[in-house]
C-alpha cells in the first residue's frame, strides 16, 4: 500500500526501544481512494528499508522523495546508538535486510574496517560532488579499503550554551573572547567564585570536547596505540582535573593563566552526566550555568527548560580546531535488493539543497555540505530561545575547523575507559593518579 496512507510508528519493547517508521506522505484525498477500488491498476511497489541510529529531522525530506517515487516506501528502523552499529557490525543488520544503513561518526571507524558490508557508491554514481561536502566528514565515509562507502547527512559539532541571566556581562565577553580552555575554565573558576554555582554540569564533557579537537591525541602516525606516551591526552585530562578542582598529573597546563601551579582553580562541575533526569532537573532550577552542547542537543535544553526562553547565548569554544561530536552516514548496504533505488533516496538526503531545507528554521540536523555554509539559511539563523545569538555561524565556523585525520577503530574504546575513571574522579572513589593508572591497565588488558 502507498505511503499516502499516513505514517505508522510500531515500538517494540525489549532492553532497547526499536521503532520502525513507515513514511507516509500527506492525507486521503479523492484521488488517493483510487488504491481501494479493485479495478485500479497499481504498479509492484519497491519497499526501501532503512536501518539508522537516528533520522529525526528528515522525515520531511523522505516524504518529499517518496511523493517523487510514487511506487516506492520507506520503512525506518530506529535503534539506540550502540544495538544499531552492534547489529551492522555483527551480522551486517540483523533483524532483516536492509538497503540503506546508517552509521554514527563515533563508529566511523568501526564501520570502515568493515567495508565489505556496503557498496561502492562511486560505482552506482561517480558523480558525486565531494567538494559540496566537509572534507572531514567525506573522509569519514572512505571505507580502509579505499572504497565510498557513505555519504555526510549531517555533522554534529559542540559549542557552549550561557546562561546570560546568571553569568555576568563581562565573563561572556571573557568566554567569547577566549582563545585557550584555561582561559574558559578559568573564566568558569571565576564566575562559581562568585557565585558558589556550578559552571558546568559535568567534567565529562570536558574531556571528551578537548579530545575532539585532535584526533591523533593518543595514537602515532601508524596508527599504534600510545596512551601512555600521548601529551593530547594528558592534556586533556589535566584540563579536566583543574574543571572537577583536583590538582593535574602531568604538570601545569594552566599555570601561565591561573597561577604560578596552575592548580588554584576550584571545582566548576557537578557530576550531573548530560540529559538524565537530574540534570534536566537543576537545569530548570539554575543549578548550573552553561553546558557544552552539541548543535543537535540546543533543541534538549530548549525541552527541558522552557521557561528560559531568552536567558542564554551561544559561544564558539576555543581551539585549534573545532569540537567535533558526530554526524551521521548513509551507506548502501551490499545485500540491497533496491541498490539503483536506494542510492536515489540516499543521495537526494545527501543533496545540498535538501540538507539545507532540512536545516531551515533549525528543525533539522545541521548540513554536512559545506557547500551552502555562505548561504542566509545558515548565516541568519538564530533562535529567539537562546537569545538571538548566531548559531547559524558559529557551528559553519565549528564544522569547518573540524579534524581532519581519520579516528582509529580503538578511539572510542579508550575514551570510555578514560571517561569511567574521571567518573571516579568525581565520585571521590579514587584520587586523580589512581584513576589514571586504572584506566592505563584497562586499556593494556584490552589491547593484550
Amino acid at each position: 500500500m502507498s505511503g499516502q496512507f499516513g505514517r505508522v510508528v510500531r515500538f517494540f519493547a525489549s532492553a532497547v526501544v526499536v521503532m520502525m517508521i513507515t513514511a507516509g506522505c500527506g492525507s486521503l484525498t479523492p484521488d488517493s481512494l483510487a488504491y481501494a477500488n479493485e479495478d485500479a491498476t497499481v504498479a509492484e511497489e519497491s519497499v526501501i528499508r532503512i536501518a539508522t541510529p537516528r533520522i529525526r529531522g528528515l522525515e520531511q525530506a523522505i516524504d518529499d522523495w517518496e511523493r517523487e517515487h510514487p511506487t516506492a516506501r520507506v520503512e525506518i528502523v530506529v535503534r539506540s546508538i550502540d544495538d544499531h552499529h552492534r547489529s551492522v557490525l555483527d551480522d551486517a543488520g540483523a533483524g532483516g535486510v536492509f538497503d540503506v544503513i546508517g552509521f554514527e561518526a563515533a563508529y566511523g571507524p568501526d564501520v570502515r574496517e568493515r567495508s565489505e558490508l556496503f557498496l561502492d557508491l562511486e560505482t552506482i554514481d561517480g558523480d558525486v560532488a565531494e567538494s559540496d561536502y566537509l572534507s572531514s566528514r567525506w573522509r569519514e565515509g572512505i571505507g580502509d579499503d579505499g572504497r565510498l562507502i557513505g555519504l555526510p547527512i549531517d555533522v554534529d559539532s559542540v559549542a557552549l550554551a550561557v546562561r546570560s541571566d546568571m553569568v555576568d556581562p563581562a565573563l561572556i565577553d571573557r568566554l567569547e573572547a577566549a582563545s585557550t580552555w584555561c582561559e574558559l575554565i578559568a573564566t568558569g573558576d571565576a564566575f562559581s567564585d562568585a557565585t558558589g554555582l556550578a559552571f558546568l554540569p559535568d567534567g565529562d564533557e570536558v574531556f571528551t570536547t578537548v579530545l575532539s579537537q585532535n584526533r591523533l591525541s593518543f595514537i602515532d602516525d601508524s596508527g599504534a596505540m600510545l596512551p601512555d606516551k600521548a601529551p593530547e591526552l594528558e592534556r586533556a585530562w589535566d584540563l579536566t582535573m583543574l574543571a572537577i578542582g583536583s590538582p593535574p598529573l602531568h604538570g601545569t597546563p594552566c599555570a601561565t593563566e591561573t597561577g604560578a601551579e596552575g592548580t588554584e582553580i576550584a571545582r566548576i562541575t557537578r557530576d550531573l552526566p548530560a540529559g538524565g533526569s537530574q540534570w534536566r532537573d537543576e537545569l530548570r532550577a539554575d543549578g548550573f550555568a552553561a553546558v557544552l552542547a552539541r548543535y543537535s542537543e540546543l533543541r534538549a535544553i530548549a525541552a527541558a527548560a522552557p521557561d528560559t526562553t531568552g536567558r542564554w547565548t551561544v559561544v564558539e569554544l576555543p581551539g585549534t580546531s573545532g569540537p567535533s561530536a558526530g554526524g551521521i552516514h548513509l551507506g548502501i548496504s551490499k545485500d540491497s535488493t533496491h541498490a539503483d533505488l536506494a542510492f536515489d533516496l540516499v543521495s537526494y538526503l545527501a543533496n545540498p539543497i535538501i540538507q539545507k531545507h532540512a536545516f531551515a528554521d533549525g528543525s533539522g540536523p545541521f548540513p554536512a555540505a559545506s557547500v551552502i555554509y555562505g548561504d542566509p539559511t545558515i548565516t541568519e539563523y538564530s533562535d529567539p530561545f537562546f537569545g538571538d545569538a548566531p548559531i547559524g555561524e558559529i557551528f559553519a565556523s565549528t564544522a569547518t575547523r573540524r579534524p581532519t585525520e581519520l579516528a582509529g577503530p580503538l578511539r572510542r574504546i579508550v575514551i570510555e575507559l578514560f571517561v569511567s575513571a574521571l567518573n571516579r574522579v568525581e565520585e571521590g572513589t579514587q584520587t586523580p593518579d589512581e584513576a589514571w593508572d586504572d584506566a592505563l591497565w584497562s586499556i593494556d588488558q584490552f589491547l593484550g
